[in-house]
């Protein structure tokens, strides 16, 4: 995060989003215990089956990294298509789950809405109590060197 130009805040918000969600996925999976579907596509998963873990952990890092992109000082033709391009990639695997017979929809939709929560309230809650600001990426302009002063006994040499 901080050789792209991101503060440190940026950097705890995404850790913080990403185990809790993890977290939370985990221990719903447990709560609900539904098991899988019977026809395997591909080969066989073990585990319960909703939420889906890939949906949840794909909604969690590609909401994060979008509201990054969509906050950093890049011109409008980078950001929304790289926004863009990490919405369909969260997609995309939603979908694989559902082609390799892993998972019904609604697991998918449900770990898509887990993603979806957890990310919202951590960007709720980091713009209320830790906001931060989101550095260009590019070279930072040099400083200009201060006017010397005009009083001689002041003067540096």
């Amino acid at each position: 995060m901080a050789l792209l130009g991101f503060s440190w805040r940026a950097g705890l918000q995404v850790a913080l989003t990403v185990a809790t969600g993890s977290w939370l996925n985990h221990y719903l999976k447990s709560l609900f215990q539904r098991p899988r579907p019977t026809n395997d596509v591909l080969m066989h998963y073990g585990g319960w089956s909703f939420p889906s873990a890939h949906a949840a952990l794909s909604a969690l890092t590609m909401g994060c990294l979008v509201l990054l992109i969509l906050r950093t000082k890049w011109p409008t033709k980078y950001r929304h298509p790289l926004a863009t391009l990490a919405v369909v990639f969260a997609l995309l695997i939603g979908f694989s789950r559902l082609y390799v017979g892993a998972h019904f929809l609604s697991d998918v939709i449900g770990g898509w809405a887990l993603g979806i929560t957890v990310v919202a309230f951590f960007d709720a809650l980091f713009h209320r109590f830790l906001p931060y600001q989101v550095r260009s990426v590019q070279r930072a302009k040099r400083r200009r060197p201060r006017p010397r002063s005009n009083r001689p006994w002041a003067r540096r040499y």
